[in-house]
């Protein structure tokens, strides 16, 4: 059941039995019309508990986010921003050079990666209209998918897709789409569900993670790690993320029927930031994966 955008239908997620693999997907697996119908209703730009940064400052903490992780994660506030803005880039340092976002919707995410330092963003997008409103906004965005991305072979540094491979119908078929567009060197950033995170466990089939049938893969470290070196990729990096903590325990709760106490600005930051922090040293079990690879060097 879709218990965030009242799509019609019931699902269940069956995972792989496979130990080195594991993933999540929906049964019955959902049809093209009933996609067609799930996102009709879909907002794609929903506030997923983060935060909104002015882009000029936002430039100047990208790299302290993409550095620091792991030596700030338990200061208070200061480390769940630096994995806020680590999770907005998808973990790449912003350079020289050009960076594909798979999934792009309307360009937003685009202006924010050209203020942190990509001096050169395209876009790949399956709404038409969301790609007329990029373009209207001066932003390079065309149509297109993550099996079909309408680009030359060797022509980007890097290519991201922020929660857009659970969407996708034949996750390696994306991933090789990705090794052909990257040059050598390129890196490829996934941020995406985490199938054993603490709130998939707590929360059950009312988990954010779930969203039936839109999602139609939810991956783990192990088969992220797996599909990318089939298709000719080096891991970088691949860790879970605590940053939505907060936000997915209180919106998994609501789908549960638990009451939700309206909180302040300053609130929600302390309570975001202490869910961060309990759950930053599990490990696995964080709500999202945020996954790095490289095409090797020829």
């Amino acid at each position: 059941m879709d218990h965030f955008f009242g799509s019609p239908g019931e699902w269940a997620y069956q995972r792989c039995t496979s130990a080195v693999c594991g993933v999540a997907f929906p049964l019955p697996a959902p049809t093209d019309a009933e996609l067609a119908t799930a996102y009709s209703t879909y907002y794609t730009h929903e506030d997923s508990g983060g935060t909104s940064l002015p882009g000029r400052i936002e430039a100047h903490l990208s790299t302290l986010g993409a550095r620091a992780y792991g030596k700030m994660r338990h200061f208070p506030v200061i480390g769940w921003l630096a994995e806020q803005i680590a999770w907005e880039l998808g973990g790449l340092k912003p350079r020289d050079g050009l960076i594909v976002d798979i999934g792009a919707g309307d360009g937003a995410r685009l202006k924010r990666l050209r203020h942190s330092g990509w001096t050169q963003v395209a876009g790949v997008e399956p709404d038409p209209q969301a790609v007329k409103a990029a373009r209207a906004a001066s932003i390079d965005v065309n149509v297109g998918s993550a099996e079909a991305v309408p680009m030359g072979d060797n022509s980007a540094d890097a290519v991201l897709m922020h929660h857009v491979i659970e969407h996708v119908r034949d996750p390696r078929k994306a991933f090789v789409e990705a090794h052909r567009i990257l040059k050598s060197g390129g890196e490829l950033s996934i941020v995406t569900p985490n199938i054993n995170s603490i709130g998939r466990e707590r929360w059950g089939g009312f988990w954010r993670g779930f969203e039936a049938p839109r999602h139609l893969t939810i991956f783990t470290l192990a088969a992220l790690d797996m599909l990318a070196r089939d298709t000719g990729f080096e891991v970088t990096c691949n860790r879970s993320s605590a940053r939505s903590a907060a936000w997915v325990d209180e919106v998994s709760g609501q789908a549960a029927g638990a009451t939700s106490i309206p909180l302040g600005r300053l609130a929600r930051l302390r309570r975001a930031d202490k869910a961060f922090r309990a759950q930053a040293g599990t490990s696995d079990r964080g709500e999202e994966i945020v996954f790095v690879a490289r095409k090797p060097h020829v």
